[in-house]
């Protein structure tokens, strides 16, 4: 099937559909699927939830569900995918907060839910993401300080922050981001 690869044992690994038009929803049965890496389903018109059963998806390394019409709240059991190293969800109609269950994600290079409806404070415990290079949770209604505890990110090199309701100074610890070559407060 075109957008779908398989290991060697014919197992699925990777499912990457664009323009899926037969579809509606984020089908919850791609949850069985466990040896999945990789589960690309940006630009496809989505609508409903993130189903909470691709939380059995551990292996997933990559998971892309940016530029949809997704609504609800962003699963805290998602949590339990801790080898991820790509999460978008940008461009849909999410809201609540982000769960700082998400801080388990320690292997986390870029982390995208900019232009949805979120809200509440932005979690210390985010600053767990060491290898982070890319955060961008621009245009939504976070709240409250900047964590002093991002400035543990060795990695960083894109901070986009701008059009929230984020208040106070920029945190001091920032100044030990060597790498960072765009940020946006």
């Amino acid at each position: 099937y075109e957008g779908v690869r398989c290991n060697g044992d014919e197992k699925i690994t990777e499912i990457a559909w664009s323009d899926a038009k037969n579809l509606q929803t984020i089908p919850s049965e791609l949850g069985e699927f466990t040896e999945l890496t990789r589960l690309v389903l940006s630009s496809n018109d989505f609508t409903g939830t993130i189903p909470s059963t691709l939380a059995s998806l551990t292996a997933l390394t990559e998971l892309r569900l940016d530029k949809n019409a997704l609504t609800g709240t962003l699963p805290s059991v998602l949590s339990s995918l801790t080898k991820l190293r790509v999460f978008q969800v940008h461009e849909n109609q999410l809201r609540g907060s982000i769960p700082s269950e998400y801080g388990d994600w320690t292997d986390l290079r870029t982390f995208s839910v900019h232009s949805n409806n979120l809200t509440e404070k932005l979690a210390t415990e985010f600053g767990r993401w060491k290898k982070l290079s890319s955060f961008d949770v621009f245009g939504n209604s976070l709240e409250g300080t900047l964590p002093e505890e991002y400035g543990d990110w060795e990695s960083i090199e894109t901070f986009f922050v701008e059009k929230n309701s984020l208040e106070g100074p920029i945190p001091l610890s920032y100044e030990n981001w060597a790498k960072i070559n765009n940020a946006n407060f």
